[in-house]
């Protein structure tokens, strides 16, 4: 018996290394991005942990927010300094720490957080999650991975290539296929300049949206954190503005998402406080070609949806 177990504590060991020198492999293209200050994420959080910075206004959520507020738009209007920390697949939980780790380093009047119905679900992407991870403190690092996610959370951190396991199919999908659309990019105080314009056939396929609310235990694990969220930025004196960016015009006008936005307007009605969808009502000549794809904006799209937030920063928190 104890050799049996110890040929299957030696399989399991090896192949708990082999997967460490996969994940090594896999990431030299991540350390070459930090070697040339490439990486996204860490250039992001280097800015936040500028303490000369002073960012007004920080927002937050997933990728359609990264793509949707640019802060030069936004402060040209409001006269604020803002900065745009969204990253992909921003989970309910990862946002509110996320917040706990920014106010080490800075003190905003005002936190946008943007909403995306799957980042209320109990499924969050572990790779964006430990991205942000890795460019925490470590106590704050450890705070989201432990206390927010668990179990699951921590064997994700302490075994690196179960975060990457929807990215491997991805990438191969992606290296067998010659037709790969290029993404014409750059960013501006964090946000997502992107110049890709989405073409009539993508917009003719264009599909119904997700609308399935989370599970029950979901709802209330997301309402829990909605409603830390508000409580840290009540106790740091941050103003909360709680908002969605549009779907593309024709997309919603075919596949109504009333769902989700009656299920954000109710949760934060428990709060006494305002949700904005700029769904309802579109910024202003909100077109189809505004976006890159059927959910993300591109820059012309995110002026439109920029100059909507500023206004309504100036009426609802500056007083103007």
């Amino acid at each position: 018996m104890k050799r049996y177990l110890y040929k299957l504590f030696f399989f399991l060991l090896t192949l708990y290394v082999l997967s460490y020198a996969i994940v090594w492999i896999y990431e030299i293209p991540k350390r070459e991005a930090v070697a040339n200050k490439t990486l996204d994420v860490q250039n992001k959080w280097n800015d936040i942990k500028d303490k000369q910075a002073a960012f007004d206004v920080i927002i937050l959520g997933t990728s359609r927010g990264d793509s949707g507020y640019n802060p030069a738009v936004i402060d040209s209007i409001t006269g604020l300094s803002s900065y745009n920390l969204c990253s992909g697949s921003q989970n309910i939980v990862e946002t509110y720490y996320i917040i706990k780790e920014l106010i080490k380093y800075q003190q905003p009047k005002i936190i946008v957080l943007d909403h995306f119905l799957p980042s209320f679900k109990d499924e969050p992407d572990y790779f964006q999650v430990l991205a942000n991870a890795e460019q925490m403190s470590f106590g704050g690092r450890m705070d989201m991975v432990v206390n927010g996610f668990g179990a699951t959370g921590l064997l994700n951190y302490s075994t690196p290539i179960l975060k990457y396991k929807s990215y491997f199919k991805n990438d191969l999908k992606n290296s067998l296929n010659k037709e790969q659309s290029v993404s014409s990019y750059q960013r501006i105080r964090g946000f997502y300049y992107d110049k890709t314009q989405v073409d009539s056939i993508a917009i003719a396929s264009f599909g119904p949206l997700s609308v399935a609310l989370p599970q029950s235990t979901s709802q209330k694990r997301a309402q829990n954190y909605v409603k830390k969220i508000h409580d840290i930025c009540q106790e740091n004196n941050i103003k909360l503005m709680a908002v969605r960016s549009p779907y593309p015009p024709s997309r919603l006008h075919q596949y109504p998402d009333d769902i989700a936005h009656d299920y954000f307007t109710h949760l934060y009605t428990s709060l006494a406080h305002r949700f904005i969808d700029f769904n309802y009502p579109a910024p202003r000549q909100l077109r189809d070609t505004d976006f890159s794809d059927n959910r993300h904006l591109n820059y012309k799209g995110a002026r439109k949806l920029s100059i909507a937030l500023a206004y309504e920063i100036q009426k609802t928190h500056l007083g103007k």
